[in-house]
């Protein structure tokens, strides 16, 4: 009955770290995208701005 109990809670934690780790990884993943994103934006702003005063 023990056993069980202690395997329980320990398959219990282990998901919850592994739950926490996917959140965790998928968050910095967002968190990438969105700045990657965002850089895009920037650089091409800025490109067209530069080629629209050079022409």
């Amino acid at each position: 009955m023990k056993k069980g109990v202690i395997i329980t809670i320990l398959v219990v934690v282990g998901l919850v770290v592994a739950g926490g780790l996917v959140a965790s990884a998928v968050l910095e993943l967002i968190q990438a995208v969105i700045g990657f994103v965002v850089w895009s934006i920037i650089l091409l702003a800025g490109y067209f701005f530069i080629k629209s005063k050079v022409d």
